[in-house]
């Protein structure tokens, strides 16, 4: 029997009303009363993801130092080598240090993850009213999370870095057919998405209770196919940010950047979290209790 109350073909029963205003307030309650406490956790998972950052910057370097050297002059002098194409060459030359760019962000990308244990816990704490945001909060959730962070990571790292790679090929493979090289951007994203709402699911509801592996997988699979719609939404909400970085203007999209190295991340993760807290509120069984209240039960609340 599953923890979640009946699931039928038109998704989840509640098994007991929580009001979407509610999930709202908590939202505004927690932003309002925790802006600071937000920017701590932000620039704590920031850390994190440092190695990726100077990855990004490194390679940046590398390509443009490699660009300098293509002789584009190729007929011009004594024992310089003749490229006929220097575009080409130069096309191609950007591409393997993307893929190689890509390849290596895997690992780093995982490293980051294990930031976002800490981020997730903290702000489930605040969400549910469970304490206030401290630096020992957010190390206590690397503690008690990490793992869980980085099974997921893993194959969100492979498809993140597989879509950048089919993004960049894009303009380098012209023999192949257009629309074959769209069918292979949409497919990554489309199963990038799928990752990223089993994984949101899993995590948050893996340091929220007391679960078994099992029962954790199971859960997850039926709110992430019962909530299609609504996960959506919110994950469209969570890009947006991202999406309006690119579409600005260079200057806006600078101003973007500070918010974002700020605030952006907890609060890409507040949303999440209010979200699965609200989902886990409706169709749960059960009020879950603590541990301590309820022994002998199968299915208890995490404590902190």
């Amino acid at each position: 029997m599953s923890v979640l109350s009946n699931v039928n073909n038109e998704g989840c029963v509640p098994a007991q009303r929580s009001d979407d205003r509610g999930a709202l307030s908590k939202f505004w309650r927690v932003l309002r009363e925790n802006g600071w406490a937000m920017v701590k956790i932000n620039l704590l998972t920031l850390v994190f993801a440092l190695p990726a950052i100077a990855w990004q910057f490194l390679v940046n370097f590398m390509s443009s130092a490699d660009a300098l050297l293509i002789p584009y002059s190729a007929n011009i002098g004594i024992g310089v080598n003749i490229v006929t194409d220097a575009v080409s060459t130069g096309i191609e030359h950007a591409f393997k240090f993307d893929v190689f760019r890509w390849l290596v962000m895997i690992p780093l990308i995982m490293i980051a993850f294990i930031g976002l244990s800490g981020s997730f816990y903290t702000m489930k704490t605040l969400v549910r009213g469970e304490g206030e945001a401290k630096i020992r909060i957010f190390f206590r959730g690397i503690k008690k999370s990490w793992l869980w962070f980085l099974i997921v990571s893993l194959p969100i790292s492979v498809l993140v870095s597989a879509l950048a790679i089919a993004v960049c090929a894009f303009p380098v493979y012209t023999s192949v057919p257009v629309a074959i090289r769209v069918l292979a951007i949409v497919g990554v994203s489309l199963l990038l998405f799928a990752a990223v709402l089993f994984s949101v699911f899993m995590t948050t509801q893996a340091m929220t209770y007391d679960f078994k592996v099992g029962t954790v997988m199971k859960n997850t699979g039926l709110f992430s196919v019962a909530l299609i719609h609504r996960s959506i939404v919110v994950l469209a909400l969570c890009a947006l940010p991202v999406v309006l970085a690119v579409l600005m203007s260079q200057l806006l999209a600078m101003l973007f950047v500070v918010f974002f190295m700020l605030i952006g991340i907890s609060f890409i993760v507040l949303i999440c979290t209010v979200y699965t807290q609200w989902a886990f509120d409706r169709y749960i069984e059960e009020p879950l209790r603590p541990k301590s209240q309820k022994k002998g039960k199968k299915y208890t609340r995490r404590s902190k």
